[in-house]
């Protein structure tokens, strides 16, 4: 798919860990952040930056649908982890977000059928979150949990939010947090 890759450092393309260069077919990595990142959302960045050049677009919501789409049932979770993928790049509220939760409801409603039957080109006019109701969702490693798409939001029912703690720069849960402390307090009085 890709002519050549090419390696550009922070300094000249930012936080931004891909791009593709649509006249000479190039897939630029920034050396200094795509190394570092997860296997599996490297994997996903690749994919969408090949949606830009597949479709020959700008538009951000196809090539994320179509990493989406490459990936799905890859590897376990694969679902969970392009949306997570996504979610470590993008501000929290970002729209982009809830149209590819909602495209991997789409895919994991229909199974594998719906990978034959998914219709890049239409994408963007298809389901939206107000026809979708409750769906359960198996497939790909995910539990029997009902989930509720609204228009406004996406609820989760029967999960509770995990509340993350920030120390030395790491989101930690609480749990991880004592342990570290209960660590030191030990390491401490080894010391002394």
């Amino acid at each position: 798919m890709f002519n050549n890759i090419r390696y550009e450092s922070f300094a000249e393309m930012g936080k931004n860990p891909a791009s593709v260069e649509m006249d000479t077919k190039d897939l630029i990595l920034n050396k200094d952040t795509f190394p570092r990142l997860p296997k599996f959302t490297q994997k996903f960045i690749v994919k969408h930056e090949e949606g830009h050049l597949l479709y020959d677009t700008d538009n951000e919501e196809l090539a994320d649908a179509h990493a989406l789409q490459s990936l799905y049932k890859t590897e376990k979770c694969s679902l969970k982890k392009s949306i997570k993928a996504l979610v470590d790049f993008l501000p929290e509220n970002d729209p982009r977000i809830e149209t590819l939760y909602n495209k991997a409801l789409e895919i994991d409603k229909g199974g594998n059928d719906m990978r034959n039957k998914f219709d890049m080109n239409g994408f963007l006019a298809g389901t939206q979150p107000n026809n979708l109701r409750t769906i359960r969702r198996h497939a790909d490693g995910d539990s029997d949990t009902e989930v509720d798409a609204t228009s406004d939001s996406v609820e989760i029912r029967g999960r509770r939010k995990k509340r993350y703690i920030e120390v030395f720069g790491y989101a930690m849960t609480p749990a991880e947090v004592a342990i570290l402390i209960i660590c030191g307090f030990i390491i401490l009085k080894f010391l002394k």
